[in-house]
């Protein structure tokens, strides 16, 4: 019997791990176990579960065989499909509120066509039209192309005047 500080006595026994447990296999062979060679006890009842090699293999063993057969990257023979990705420079991008940038000079929309500035008849101050007239006719603005717009935003800038 071990005394401890409050005087309760406790028995001088070692607490030893379940059999079968990498701790007891640690415990009795000093070493863990190799991988592979060890399944959990609770798998395929107390003793852990059983496999046979020789008619079926484990899923990592599969995993390695296919591995070293299948040909690397690079070695495919070209029979792909190319992956369908939107251009970068044609997708829409909410930079500006359309009545920023046509005070900036730019047109309605941020596509690459519209980045061109607007006709020097447009910016004079003559001009009758006001900016949100001009959202509404867009007359004085270059063509856009029916490819290159995409869905409109229907969001506010809360910057406009």
């Amino acid at each position: 019997m071990v005394k401890t500080h409050i005087g309760v006595k406790w028995p001088n026994i070692e607490l030893k791990p379940l059999t079968g447990t990498i701790a007891y296999e640690v415990m009795t062979k000093r070493s863990i176990p190799g991988p592979g060679n060890y399944d959990p006890p609770m798998i395929g009842g107390p003793h852990g579960g059983k496999f046979n090699n020789s008619k079926s293999m484990r899923l990592i063993d599969q995993l390695v065989w296919e591995a070293r057969r299948l040909p690397g990257p690079g070695q495919y023979d070209g029979t792909y499909e190319p992956i369908d990705v939107p251009i970068a420079g044609y997708t829409q991008i909410h930079e500006r509120s359309p009545v920023r940038r046509r005070r900036a000079g730019l047109g309605m929309s941020p596509s690459p066509a519209d980045r061109l500035p607007l006709s020097p008849s447009c910016l004079t101050p003559k001009s009758p039209m006001t900016p949100k007239s001009a959202l509404s006719r867009r007359s004085g603005l270059p063509p856009i192309s029916p490819h290159l717009e995409g869905p409109r935003s229907r969001s506010v800038d809360p910057y406009d005047a």
